[in-house]
Order: structure tokens, then sequence, then C-alpha cells
């Protein structure tokens, strides 16, 4: 057989400068990022702003300039997977995002509530139980529920809402205090770290299935191969 070491190259080619799309719903998110970055020496990042649908048209233009994955969060994520062929990397909200948010919340002394998609919610809905505190906490499932949850906590006497930056910007317009609820440096981290190690995956089974078509190509004998 006349197939090179392919594994052994694996590395080197992991190693390589890899493109990352960045669409971020908020500008602060973006600092956080490139600090971040500057740890993964291998990593080239190009950020965008752009919240939910304009997040997916920003994905949807920029997808073509030789990028492996797209990097975004919550719902905009969520809009981009369904406008891009790319992988699309959630920037996940940790708990301790959400944690950090209502200790803010509550340290205002007002009555507040938790709006957004499914993302925020569930950590809100954890920490209740947990910590043992009610909280008024309203999952959407699309935008166009938000005007429609807001009103009716606006009857309801919640002059403070805590959630993700389309909710907090429609909440601010209805009149709210509002509080974001941000990605601290451990998610970006996590996220990145998901980068890469997609990344690392896919060329292993990209090595593999060369390596499998030398032993084919090369071997005058009938070939099995088998993958256990």
């Amino acid at each position: 057989m006349c197939y090179n070491d392919t594994y052994n190259q694996v590395e080197l080619i992991k190693m390589k400068t890899l493109r990352i799309l960045a669409v971020l719903p908020y500008a602060g998110l973006q600092n956080l990022l490139l600090q971040s970055v500057e740890r993964y020496p291998h990593l080239k990042i190009d950020c965008f702003i752009g919240d939910m649908e304009s997040g997916a048209a920003l994905a949807a233009v920029h997808e073509k300039n030789d990028y492996f994955a797209i990097l975004s969060r919550a719902g905009t994520a969520e809009l981009i997977k369904k406008a891009t062929h790319l992988p699309v990397v959630d920037l996940k909200i940790s708990i301790s995002d959400m944690l950090r948010a209502l200790r803010l919340a509550e340290s205002s002394h007002k009555d507040f509530a938790v709006v957004g998609f499914s993302s925020i919610t569930r950590h809100a809905e954890v920490l209740s139980d947990i910590m043992q505190i009610p909280l008024h906490v309203v999952t959407i499932n699309d935008i166009a529920e938000i005007p429609v949850q807001l009103k009716t906590l606006k009857k309801g006497a919640y002059p403070l809402i805590v959630g993700d930056v389309i909710t907090t910007r429609l909440a601010k317009g209805l009149g709210f205090n509002t509080i974001l609820v941000t990605s601290g440096q451990e998610s970006i981290d996590a996220a990145l770290d998901d980068v890469v190690n997609w990344h690392w995956n896919f060329q292993v089974l990209e090595e593999r299935n060369r390596l499998y078509q030398e032993i084919v190509c090369c071997s005058s004998d009938i070939v099995f191969i088998y993958d256990n």
C-alpha cells in the first residue's frame, strides 16, 4: 500500500488560520469576543452587529466569504441556522449570566419579569427553583408575541423587564426599565472552544475518508474497510 500517514498531518491542519463570522446582537459582546480570541491565535474572527432578522440577513450576505462557521447568540443564532448552510455555533447564555442579571434586578427593589426565548427563560426557571424565589417568567416562541406579552405585563405593574436584546429594546419603547442578560467571558470562551472542537472533529473525519480512499486506490487487492 502507498498511502501516507495522514493522521500525523491533522495537528498541522488544525492550527491553520480558521475564519469565523460572528454576528452579534449588541456591541459590548463584540468587545469581549475580541478580547477572548487573543487566546486563540489560529482563529480569525470578523464581527458584525445585528439582532434577529437583521443578524440573519448579515449572515446570509457574508457566509460566502470562506468562513468555517458562524458564531451568534440565542434567537439570532436560531434565525441564522435557517438562513445559511454554514455551521452555527450558539454563544449560549449560561446560568451564571442569568444569575448576574437577576441579582442586578433584585438590587433595584422593583417588581420585575423575565421575558425572552427559552434560551433566556429556562435558566431563570432553574434559578427560581434552586434559590426558592418566585419569579415571573414569560417564554416567547416568536418575535410577534413580545409586544403582546409586554403590554400584559404593563397592566400587571411590572416596571422592570429582564431579557434579551430584542425584548429589552421593545420594552424600552413601551416605557419599561430594562436589564439586558449579557454574556460573560466564560460563555464566550466556551463558544470558541466549541468552534475549535467542531473544526477538529471535521478534520479528523475528512482525513479518515482521505486515508480510506488512498488505501483503496493504491491496493491491487480487494479491500474491505470496517469501522468499529
